[in-house]
């Protein structure tokens, strides 16, 4: 089984990104029930998961800590239309 943390940047992301109404244990609590997405995305080698309500996570491995896998921050949800790297920053190796 695959470990999934979620860094407090990524929370803070999906805060001012997804939906300030929540509390910071709420915003958590939403990105931690992502983790099988995101469990599946590193067996992959997928940098990023989309969640139901479009919020894209990136997600990486993560060497630092005892967890396997890392949601590092949290992208805007794309508009109809939109390229995925429109009004974001390209993420780099």
């Amino acid at each position: 089984m695959v470990t999934v943390r979620v860094s407090e940047h990524a929370v803070e992301r999906y805060l001012e990104r997804i939906d300030g109404s929540l509390t910071r244990d709420e915003a958590r609590a939403a990105l931690e029930r992502a983790s099988g997405a995101v469990e599946a995305a590193i067996a992959f080698g997928a940098p990023i998961v989309v969640m139901g309500n479009g919020a894209r996570l990136c997600v990486s491995r993560d060497d630092r800590t005892a967890a396997d896998a890392c949601v590092t921050t949290v992208l805007r949800r794309l508009r109809r239309g939109q390229r995925p790297c429109d009004g974001d920053h390209a993420m780099r190796d």
